[in-house]
């Protein structure tokens, strides 16, 4: 499922995102250099010759860990394995509120009306549709 955020709380996602993967990797630089030489000598008595030739081929490039990207692993960790970030889908809110614990991570679909108003401040007006935390909220 391709995901557009209108609002995203990145300093908590990277929170969340540090302590599922063992420590967040933000970006990564690679460089990666193949080096090649060769060479001979042919020494006489009264005269040598020696040749040397060599080669660098250096390729670099930067790979990041983008919010949405986070955000997948994290919904992924919940699919696979709820109980290691405490996951709880919450089908009946009623009954299942009562009884979570803080520190729970939640799921649960819910029709909110968003005002003309927010819509339009939303970045690029597009506030039409909210995805957070495994919730998506908003007109189908």
């Amino acid at each position: 499922m391709l995901i557009r955020f209108v609002y995203l709380d990145e300093p908590t996602l990277k929170g969340y995102a540090a302590q599922v993967d063992g420590g967040l990797i933000a970006e990564t630089k690679v460089r990666l250099v193949k080096k090649g030489a060769g060479g001979g000598n042919i020494d006489l008595k009264l005269a040598g010759v020696k040749g040397e030739r060599g080669s660098e081929d250096e390729q670099l490039w930067t790979m990041q860990y983008p919010p949405e990207a986070q955000f997948q692993r994290i919904l992924a960790i919940a699919n696979d394995d709820p109980e290691t970030i405490a996951w709880v889908d919450v089908v009946e809110p009623d009954s299942n509120f009562p009884s979570l614990q803080v520190g729970e991570t939640i799921a649960w679909e819910c029709d909110v009306d968003i005002d003309q108003g927010s819509r339009l401040a939303a970045r690029g007006g597009g506030g039409g549709c909210v995805q957070q935390s495994g919730v998506r909220v908003g007109p189908d």
